[in-house]
């Protein structure tokens, strides 16, 4: 066996036990109707065509409520170049875990999504989301609405930051902000 050879499988190895440690470490997710927070984030599509598989997605986040948001919390804090993000695109691309099912900024949108539904529908208080989610605001520039909704509904905090950025924001950010605080 060639150093390479030996130095591939170590790395492999030492993925595989990262995989299984990270998987016994994890807390127990909250589910409703058998599904994690994080697969109805999936479902949580505002597709026209989709409007069933929404509805049924934003029951279940009223359902889970307060306890959906450590996921949320987890997938608006994750950046697509984190060292985490890197290993798991490793692990896909070496087949040893399953792609996901929808993009990163696509799952971090439809979080947004749930958080704003948490706070309107099931009266949940999303405060503690109030910096990624004006982190998504001012830097991921398809999901500003959804951010913004978010933020709106986050109390105080979540609507002084929403004033702030009308006077201090990029246009692009003020345009935005203008359409949902309207």
């Amino acid at each position: 066996m060639t150093s390479k050879s030996k130095v591939t499988l170590l790395v492999v190895g030492l993925l595989i036990a990262t995989i299984t440690l990270a998987s016994l470490i994890v807390p127990q997710t909250p589910t409703y109707e058998g599904k994690t927070p994080e697969q109805w984030l999936c479902t949580l599509n505002p597709d026209s065509g989709k409007a069933d598989e929404n509805r049924q997605a934003l029951v279940a986040m009223r359902e889970l409520g307060a306890s959906a948001l450590p996921q949320i919390r987890r997938v608006l804090r994750s950046r697509p170049n984190s060292p985490s993000q890197k290993l798991r695109a490793l692990a896909v691309r070496l087949r040893l875990v399953k792609a996901p099912d929808l993009t990163f900024p696509n799952l971090q949108f439809r979080a947004g999504r749930a958080a704003y539904a948490l706070a309107e529908d099931a009266g949940v208080d999303i405060s503690s989301l109030v910096p990624d989610l004006r982190y998504h605001l001012m830097n991921t520039p398809f999901s500003g609405t959804e951010m913004a909704r978010a933020l709106a509904q986050a109390g105080p905090q979540g609507i002084a930051w929403l004033t702030n950025l009308l006077a201090t924001g990029s246009p692009n950010v003020r345009d935005t902000l203008g359409v949902e605080l309207a």
